[in-house]
């Protein structure tokens, strides 16, 4: 097998795990601030957010969870379709 078909489900995890994060994140932020102030309303807490920090506020942190999540994506990526070529292979 080339080293660039390897490369490709390490990026393709990579990618779509950035990408749900992105997308994800300020409800996770949400949730988190939420919780932390037992506030029981997503607008109220919202609004503190973006009163503090800007819109900037809903991403603080980001950065931190996409070097736990995109690594992982991308093992969990590479190893499925290893796996799966192992498996559809009829010379092993």
């Amino acid at each position: 097998m080339a080293a660039v078909d390897r490369w490709a489900p390490l990026a393709a995890g990579a990618f779509s795990s950035a990408c749900g994060q992105i997308v994800s994140f300020p409800l996770y932020t949400l949730s988190v601030k939420m919780q932390a102030h037992a506030s029981k309303s997503i607008f109220g807490v919202a609004k503190n957010i973006v009163q503090a920090d800007g819109f900037r506020g809903f991403y603080r942190g980001l950065g931190v969870s996409l070097l736990k999540v995109a690594p992982s994506s991308s093992i969990s990526f590479l190893v499925y379709e290893e796996t799966k070529r192992f498996l559809l292979n009829p010379q092993h």
